[in-house]
C-alpha cells in the first residue's frame, strides 16, 4: 500500500492542502495564504487547516513552499511579508514539533518540477526544467527523477536573473530582477503606469480580452520576460523538456507566443525541437511532488539530497 502523505503547496498568494497517496489526490483545501499565518511565523491557522483534512493513516507531512528553502529551514521569502515569514524560519522543525510525524519542507518550484517529471508533462524524460510563474518565478532541475538543488540550495532561483529594462525593487531587496515583470503584480503594475488604473492581474487579463490596448501591451511586455527566460535555461541546461506552470502560464496564448518567438531566436537547431509545455498536473503538481519526494528512503548525500523518514 502506498504511503498516505499531507502535502501542502504554500505560495504566497493561495496556498493548497491535500491529502496524497502515490499520484492520487484523496482530498484537499484551497485557502488563502495570509490567513494561514501571524506575526513572527506563528502556524496556529495552518496547523488547524491540516488537521481538518488529518486521517489516522497519515505517515508524513510534505511542503512545498516559495521560498529559498534549505534543511528545512525558509532561508529566504521575498514575495511574503517578513512579519509573517521571518528569515531563516525553521518550518521544518516547527511542523515536525506539532504533528509529530516526519516532515520534509522543500522549495515549491522544485517540487512542481518533480510532480511533473514523475507524474506529468515531463515523464518520460531525464533532464526537465519546471517554471512556476505566480507571484514570482520559480525553477526547477530534475535530472533522471533526481533534483538538482546545487550548491546553496538555489539552483532554480531564475526569478532574480538580471533583466535590464526593469528599475522596479525586487522583493528581495534588488533593482533590476525578471520577477518584477514576469509576475501577477508584475503585469498589473505594468497596467498601472500604463493608465493610472489600479487592478488585478486577472483583470488585466479580462481587459486584454476586451480589445484594452494598454492591457495588451503589458501582456506583451510579459511575453518579452518569459521569452527571456525560456531562452536562458534552454542555452544553459539544454533540456529533454520545459514544463510551465502557474497563475500567468493561463494566459490565452501567451506561451504559444512565446514559444514561436523562442524558437525563432534560438542560434541551434537542436534546441528548436526541446518541447516547451504547459504543466499537465496544474494545481496538484506541487503537491504531489512535494509527497513523491518525501516517500523517497535514500539516505543524504552532498551532492542528492532526499528526506529520509527517521523513526522516533
Amino acid at each position: 500500500m502506498k504511503p498516505v502523505v499531507m502535502a501542502l503547496d504554500i505560495g504566497a498568494a493561495k496556498t493548497v492542502i491535500g491529502r496524497v497517496a502515490g499520484e492520487r489526490v484523496q482530498a484537499e483545501r484551497r485557502l488563502v495564504t495570509s490567513m494561514l499565518f501571524r506575526a513572527g511565523g506563528n502556524i496556529a491557522p495552518l496547523a488547524a487547516q491540516i488537521q481538518k483534512l488529518w486521517k489516522p493513516n497519515v505517515e508524513g507531512l510534505a511542503v512545498g513552499f516559495a521560498g529559498v528553502v534549505s534543511d528545512g529551514v525558509i532561508m529566504a521569502a521575498a514575495n511574503f511579508p517578513s512579519n509573517i515569514i521571518p528569515r531563516r524560519f525553521p518550518l521544518e522543525r516547527i511542523l515536525t514539533n506539532h504533528f509529530k510525524v516526519p516532515v520534509a519542507v522543500m522549495n515549491d518550484a522544485e517540487c512542481f518540477t518533480v510532480g511533473e517529471a514523475v507524474f506529468g508533462a515531463g515523464r518520460r524524460r531525464r533532464r526537465v526544467i519546471g517554471l512556476t510563474l505566480g507571484s514570482g518565478v520559480g525553477g526547477g532541475i530534475v535530472i533522471d527523477g533526481i533534483p538538482y538543488r546545487g550548491a546553496h540550495s538555489l539552483a532554480g532561483e531564475l526569478g532574480h536573473l538580471p533583466f535590464p529594462s526593469v528599475t522596479v525593487k525586487c522583493g528581495c531587496g534588488k533593482t533590476g530582477h525578471l520577477e518584477t515583470i514576469l509576475s501577477g503584480q508584475g503585469l498589473a503594475r505594468l497596467y498601472a503606469l500604463a493608465t493610472g488604473r489600479e487592478g488585478t492581474s486577472e483583470e488585466v487579463v479580462r481587459a486584454a480580452r476586451h480589445g484594452d490596448a494598454a492591457a495588451r501591451e503589458s501582456i506583451s511586455a510579459i511575453e518579452e520576460a518569459l521569452v527571456h527566460l525560456i531562452l536562458t535555461v534552454l542555452l544553459v541546461w539544454d533540456p529533454d523538456v520545459v514544463v510551465i506552470g502557474g497563475g500567468l502560464a493561463k494566459i490565452p496564448r501567451l506561451l504559444v507566443r512565446a514559444r514561436r518567438l523562442v524558437r525563432q531566436s534560438l542560434p541551434f537547431s537542436a534546441l528548436k525541437s526541446v518541447p516547451i509545455v504547459p504543466s499537465l498536473l496544474h494545481d496538484h503538481a506541487v503537491i504531489l511532488g512535494a509527497a513523491h519526494l518525501a516517500s523517497f528512503k535514500k539516505e543524504m548525500s552532498a551532492s542528492r539530497k532526499f528526506f529520509v523518514f527517521k523513526k522516533h
